[in-house]
């Protein structure tokens, strides 16, 4: 069900690192897929 809301889950980072690298993202775009792309690049 989270999946489809569009949440990303990233088991391979520790919380903080997550958020930094959301706001680091989000600055860059606001596309969805994009977003997802970053996150699951390790």
């Amino acid at each position: 069900m989270l999946r489809r809301m569009g949440v990303v889950f990233v088991d391979h980072m520790p919380g903080q690192k997550v958020r930094i690298k959301l706001i680091l993202a989000l600055s860059k775009t606001k596309n969805l897929k994009e977003v997802r792309t970053m996150f699951l690049e390790k």
